[in-house]
């Protein structure tokens, strides 16, 4: 959970006006979670079976491109379309992913 003076604070100077933008901040190089690490919040994923996993250990949550994401705790297009690839591309994505 995101205390939402903090994330009032993140986003006040955003620009938010296209998926792109919103992307941006979930995915991109000035994102949320970096945003939230360099000011030295504890950075933590909880998977459906309520199992904290660290930053370094965010694939063992199993929530998203890592084996079959069994361990969510609601699904998106992202996690969908993950669903759908092939073994072969699902390995492929993981590693895009993951970097392994």
């Amino acid at each position: 959970m995101i205390n939402s003076n903090d994330f009032n604070e993140y986003i006040k100077n955003k620009k938010i006006n296209s998926k792109f933008d919103v992307h941006s901040i979930e995915s991109g190089y000035k994102g949320l979670t970096r945003y939230f690490k360099e000011n030295n919040f504890n950075i933590i994923v909880i998977n459906k079976d309520k199992k904290k996993f660290k930053i370094n250990k965010f694939h063992e949550s199993e929530t998203f491109a890592y084996k079959k994401i069994s361990k969510i705790l609601t699904s998106d297009k992202q996690t969908r379309n993950f669903d759908k690839l092939s073994l072969a591309e699902k390995k492929s994505r993981r590693k895009q992913v993951w970097g392994f």
